[in-house]
């Protein structure tokens, strides 16, 4: 007598479908789970302490997470972390951070960050100023030093020291700051230096002298520097002899008694402030029977 509309299985067919089922589960089952599962990878900073971090999601069945560096492992950890970078890396540069997720130490999946380690430069140490001159320790990764005059960028330097003989012309209080650079992308440049210093300037120098033949005597005058100076410093040469060499505090003075016959001379003046003098300025003339001629 028929079955109809009724279906059996047997125990057998049953447990055949358990077994293919397990077997899938085992070999096939994280595979497919795996293709929608992924790390997630990212890197973080921390807001309130500093310093960046990577972290992961986890991943189903596995049991660690190995940390590589450029394919080197550096760490493993059983579940997913927030691990700070520079316990991974510490010199600056350019990394490859991976993260590996295995189950008894097969690789289940794995994914990867670029990560650009930065350095500061330490700052310029023991800053100096002398004799317009500015020193400093050379700095450990150091290209080039820059220069800023009151807030003025100046130039810059390779060596530990800046001349600043060009550019200090008046009398004034200055701030040079220097500042240690790299043309390296992982070197930031570092905090600045600073020094205070005032500067004195000497006067201007005088720009012309006239010499004159005054009844019996010869003159040497010459207008006012600009300042004006405190006085002048005078020294008279006859020939390549200096014969003279004394202060006053107007700008004309006698040679008369140093002026002696024919032959060439010399006359020399700087204007002297604050016990500082200028560049010289002279004035060479020939003198032949009285006659005054200016060479």
């Amino acid at each position: 007598m028929g079955m109809k509309g009724k279906f059996y299985v047997s125990f057998a067919t049953v447990l055949a479908a358990i077994v293919m089922c397990a077997a899938f589960c085992t070999f096939f089952a994280p595979a497919v789970c795996l293709a929608d599962s992924a790390l997630n990878l990212r890197i973080g900073t921390y807001v309130v302490t500093g310093g960046d971090y990577i972290v992961w999601d986890g991943v189903p069945s596995a049991d660690s997470y190995e940390i590589l560096v450029d394919g080197k492992s550096a760490a493993v950890f059983p579940s997913p972390q927030e691990v700070r970078i520079d316990t991974l890396v510490t010199a600056a540069g350019n990394y490859v951070l991976t993260v590996r997720a295995t189950s008894g130490g097969t690789e289940l999946v794995s994914e990867s960050v670029a990560y650009l380690k930065t350095a500061q430069l330490a700052a310029p140490d023991e800053l100096t100023y002398s004799d317009k001159m500015l020193t400093w320790l050379a700095v450990s990764g150091a290209d080039y030093y820059s220069v800023t005059l009151n807030e003025v960028p100046v130039g810059t330097t390779q060596d530990p020291w800046f001349d600043l003989t060009n550019l200090l012309l008046i009398t004034y209080d200055f701030t040079a700051v220097v500042t240690a650079c790299s043309d390296s992308e992982y070197l930031l440049p570092s905090e600045p230096s600073s020094v205070f210093f005032h500067y004195t300037a000497p006067p201007f120098p005088i720009w012309h002298i006239e010499i004159a033949h005054i009844a019996h005597t010869y003159v040497a005058s010459w207008p006012h520097a600009q300042g004006p100076p405190d006085g002048y410093g005078v020294k008279i040469y006859a020939g390549e002899t200096k014969v003279a060499d004394y202060y006053i505090d107007h700008n004309y003075t006698d040679i008369g008694e140093y002026v002696t016959g024919d032959g060439t001379y010399r006359v020399e003046v700087v204007a002297v402030k604050d016990g500082l003098s200028s560049a010289p300025f002279s004035k060479s003339f020939a003198i032949e029977d009285g006659e005054v001629t200016v060479l």
